[in-house]
């Protein structure tokens, strides 16, 4: 097995201003998968999922052949496995028809969530020829499964803590091909564990004039290009590397369930002029932004953001009691 792990990064405007993302994307060769035996890939807690295997078996007429696709946690007790079988058509006219069968499980509530048979040569190989696996999806909306891009398999809801792509044969099955873009979930890295009321006592007792909450005020965008996740109210609070962390706390309408009081959204990083930062920021999807971002606070009372390749800019003010 041919197996490389590179990092990539991947260039997307979206409606809620999505910009680069860090990704990993796996791409083997020629995954050859003897009877009786497993391959296993790591994947880690990504939060968007695009795969694509191509898998082939030994025609046989005399047996049946059989293979699992599995994509779990580490302990394989969460997840899906999908399992092919190919066995003789029942009452065939000739020897060697077959039919291709596909279960797909959901390994926790050990409970078959899907079931397809197909004895169409048009959309399956049925013999020994290529058949894609399109695997794909986000925690935002659930997971997509594609037997050669022209039959929905299933659509599931995303199961966290996803760890590996593991593949077993029983009988005469070969992946050929694999091939996968994974981007990680790194909303763990954007929790603070602050709640709101840690956030009022810590702006009620900095004489720091940069420190304080801010409401969504008014925006200018190219609504073609991009468009605010929603109207935030943030908290700008002193870090320990002398910049400032901006502290999401309400606010968010694209992805809302995904936000809580307290989770990072961006920082600011102090420049030589006087309230002007460079600005690192969390869209919607929790994808980092710090491409040519920049902010300023004006007068003290206003926070700036702004996204010049988006042509876009936000603008927040001061609140006094909150």
């Amino acid at each position: 097995m041919i197996l490389r792990y590179f990092i990539t990064f991947i260039i997307a405007v979206v409606s809620t201003a999505g910009f680069a993302q860090n990704s990993a994307r796996y791409k083997g060769k020629n995954i050859s998968v003897p009877k009786d035996s497993t391959v296993t890939i790591k994947i880690d807690s990504p939060k968007i999922i695009d795969a694509n295997i191509m898998f082939c078996h030994v025609k046989n007429p005399d047996n049946s052949s059989k293979f699992d696709i599995e994509f779990c946690d580490s302990t394989t007790t969460d997840g899906y496995k999908l399992s092919f079988t190919w066995t003789k058509a029942k009452y065939s006219a000739f020897e060697d028809d077959r039919i291709m069968q596909v279960n797909i499980v959901d390994i926790l509530n050990d409970s078959i969530v899907g079931r397809v048979e197909i004895d169409d040569s048009k959309i399956a190989d049925l013999y020994r020829g290529n058949n894609q696996l399109s695997i794909s999806g986000n925690f935002y909306s659930g997971l997509n499964i594609y037997l050669n891009k022209k039959i929905s398999l299933a659509k599931l809801p995303w199961k966290k803590n996803l760890k590996l792509f593991q593949f077993y044969s029983d009988i005469g099955s070969t992946i050929k091909i694999f091939r996968a873009n994974v981007i990680k979930d790194n909303t763990p890295e954007l929790e603070t564990n602050l709640t709101i009321e840690d956030i009022r006592r810590v702006v009620r007792y900095s004489n720091d004039s940069i420190v304080g909450i801010y409401r969504y005020l008014d925006r200018e965008n190219n609504p073609k290009l991009a468009v605010p996740g929603g109207k935030y109210t943030l908290a700008i609070l002193p870090a320990r590397d002398g910049n400032y962390d901006i502290i999401y706390i309400e606010g968010a309408k694209t992805y809302k369930k995904c936000w809580h009081t307290g989770m990072l959204k961006g920082r600011l990083l102090k420049t030589i002029f006087i309230n002007h930062f460079d600005l690192e920021w969390y869209n919607s999807k929790m994808d980092l932004m710090k491409d040519e971002t920049f902010a300023s606070l004006q007068m003290l009372e206003v926070l700036e953001i702004n996204f010049p390749l988006y042509k876009a800019k936000m603008r927040f003010s001061r609140v006094k009691d909150f």
